[in-house]
Parts: structure tokens; sequence; C-alpha cells
């Protein structure tokens, strides 16, 4: 308990935008709503990342070098025939990602339970984000 809240302090992504592709499109005329679907293949090494989270009331940890490798859904449905042309999105993961990151500043000591921690968020990223 003396862990949580955990609250995103600060997010800088860094320099080096995600490589996106190939993207499969698929039409959604068969179900109730007509709709469009993307799958995107997404891959990110976002070497000069620098995340600060808040844990609890006593730690801040940093985050950088923050690697993903994902299949990304994207859902717009249903249609509209004027604008804004969509009225609702879903995004979503196919399949849960590869996420890879090293925590960074004074609680370097806590790369040694890295593996601990990659499982815990990856549940956490399957729990809320994974279909």
């Amino acid at each position: 308990e003396w862990l949580r809240p955990v609250k995103l302090a600060s997010c800088d992504f860094g320099q080096h935008p995600p490589h996106i592709g190939p993207v499969e499109v698929y039409d959604k005329a068969r179900q109730e709503v007509r709709g469009l679907e993307l799958d995107l293949k997404v891959e990110w090494n976002a070497t000069d990342a620098d995340i600060k989270l808040q844990v609890g009331s006593r730690f801040t940890v940093g985050i950088s070098h923050v690697k993903l490798r994902a299949t990304v859904g994207l859902v717009f449905k249903p249609l509209l025939n004027r604008l804004p042309l969509v009225a609702g999105m879903q995004l979503f993961f196919l399949s849960p990602p590869d996420v890879d990151f090293r925590i960074a500043g004074s609680l370097q000591f806590l790369n040694a339970f890295k593996g601990i921690i990659q499982q815990k968020v990856q549940e956490e990223i399957t729990s809320n984000l994974v279909l």
C-alpha cells in the first residue's frame, strides 16, 4: 500500500518517433454498425525517453530507453455521412506487446528486480489494453 498511488510526474518520449507499418485495413460493413478497422505494426525504440513516475509519497522513479513492439488495433465506428465522419474510436493491442525499459536515476538499483517489475507492467498492460 505504501507504493500506491503511482502517478505520471513527467513524460518526454524523446526525439525518436515510432516506426509504423505495415498497416492492414478492414471494412466493418458486415456488423450492425458500419466502421473501419486498422491493424498497425508498431516498433518504437525511444533511446532518449525521460519518464518520471511518482510512487507513493516517497519515491520518484525514472524510466529511460523504452522499447515497444506491438500490433495496435484502431476501430472507427460508426461512420457518419457528415463531419466529423466518425462517431467513436477504439484503441487497443491485439496481443500483449513486447515492452522493455531501463530504470534511471537514484533508484537504478531496482534494475536488479527488473524481471518482476517488467512482469507487473506487462500484466497491467494486458489487463487494461489488450482485447
